[in-house]
């Protein structure tokens, strides 16, 4: 099913991105989709897995082709029928619109949507790595397998994207990119979005002197419930700071594989009443606003909006010393790094937290600082727009009368 919305007929540029469900297709394309499709040169078109949030893209103005998968299964995990289905009907689609630019996201995404283009003959394929599948502790065998398939790709891409500067030196030092182009394109969030203010006009300016919150002190963690997202560090060290005190309350926004296991355990340490699970929310700063510290567990990263959001919003942030996680937060600046999967230093960097409302706000504003300075989306979408600019100039394979009409031969 592909949705279109009225557009004009004039030549221009098309690009697709492909990415693995509606849900990451509005939080990460949403913004800057309708940035590309603001520049007179490009059409951007949007493939992903069904979802009632491709609504927000139609919405948009963005022409969005979703691709079914049965029921209950999602596009994010591997099936050889489902993979080949939707590799087929990729290169139905991008050989009758005529993309002159393929952009992939995530692992699997990336591969079918490569090789699809490259069947296709897209003068331009792009492929950004959101978060790369190798990471600290993984085993050897897995990491031998994983960087074979990347070079194994990188014959069929253009440009690599990689949005933490520690990926693409791993990628230059391990020969992973093949004749590729690589970049640093960064992440960032839109600050109109999330902004202290906010939290500011719902903490109801509370006394700055006071050491002890006229309130309970909220926890907030905006993480997806999958296993790489290590959710259960953070239930663990519930658990630890039940024994300190209990006047806080953490909160669970996500939907995920593993919600029904930590649901469980929850309710098997009697953890109801201070851990609450609020599921996928489109409401995301109105939830931080009413926080005060901020939490991301995962066993890896790229370069974690689930940082970058609450700390432009003002809060103080505690997160796993992983990659990702540590070239976003400041140690001891904005926040707190902890060992992957040590709850008991978890717990007592909250409890620090929770003890000291004038930490909270010191390094709330620092987190704030760092999050307008080094965050903001509108760069990211400079850099992406300069790529699709060069790389069609450089691409012989661009009609030279399309090239001409959008201004630039």
């Amino acid at each position: 099913m592909t949705t279109r919305p009225q557009a004009g007929r004039e030549a221009k540029i098309k690009v697709l991105d492909i990415i693995n469900t509606a849900a990451s297709a509005r939080e990460l394309l949403l913004n800057r989709v309708r940035a590309i499709n603001g520049d007179p040169r490009f059409e951007n078109w949007v493939v992903c897995g069904p979802g009632r949030h491709t609504d927000a893209l139609v919405e948009a103005g963005i022409r969005v082709h979703v691709i079914d998968s049965p029921p209950g299964v999602s596009l994010r995990y591997v099936s050889p029928s489902r993979t080949l289905s939707a590799l087929i009907r990729l290169f139905l689609l991008i050989r009758r619109e005529q993309f002159s630019i393929v952009h992939t996201h995530a692992s699997v995404q990336g591969v079918i949507g490569r090789l699809a283009a490259w069947m296709a003959g897209v003068p331009v394929i792009i492929h950004t790595e959101h978060g790369s599948i190798f990471f600290d502790g993984q085993k050897t065998a897995a990491t031998n397998l994983y960087m074979g398939m990347e070079r194994f790709m990188a014959r069929f891409t253009d440009h690599l994207l990689y949005q933490n500067p520690y990926e693409l030196e791993y990628a230059r030092l391990h020969n992973l990119t093949a004749k590729a182009k690589v970049h640093f394109v960064g992440n960032g969030i839109d600050l109109t979005h999330f902004d202290r203010r906010k939290t500011d006009e719902a903490k109801n300016d509370e006394p700055r002197g006071s050491q002890t919150a006229r309130r309970q002190t909220i926890i907030v963690s905006v993480t997806r419930l999958d296993p790489i997202k290590n959710v259960g560090m953070l239930l663990r060290a519930a658990d630890e700071l039940r024994g300190y005190r209990s006047d806080w309350e953490i909160r669970i926004v996500g939907d995920g594989l593993c919600r029904s296991e930590l649901e469980r355990f929850v309710a098997s340490r009697g953890l109801a009443p201070s851990v609450r699970f609020l599921g996928y929310r489109d409401d995301v700063p109105d939830v931080l606003a009413q926080a005060d510290i901020a939490v991301l567990t995962s066993v890896k990263e790229g370069l974690p909006r689930g940082l970058m959001e609450p700390m432009a919003m003002g809060l103080p942030v505690v997160a796993t010393d992983v990659k990702g996680n540590r070239q976003v937060v400041v140690e001891s600046l904005c926040g707190f790094l902890v060992p992957l999967d040590d709850h008991v230093a978890l717990a007592q960097r909250l409890m620090l937290l929770i003890d000291d409302l004038d930490l909270r706000r010191r390094m709330g504003r620092k987190a704030y600082q760092r999050a307008r300075e080094s965050f903001d989306e509108r760069n990211v979408i400079r850099s992406l727009l300069n790529i699709y600019r060069e790389a069609c100039v450089s691409s012989a394979c661009l009609h030279a009368e399309t090239v001409s009409t959008v201004g630039l031969a």
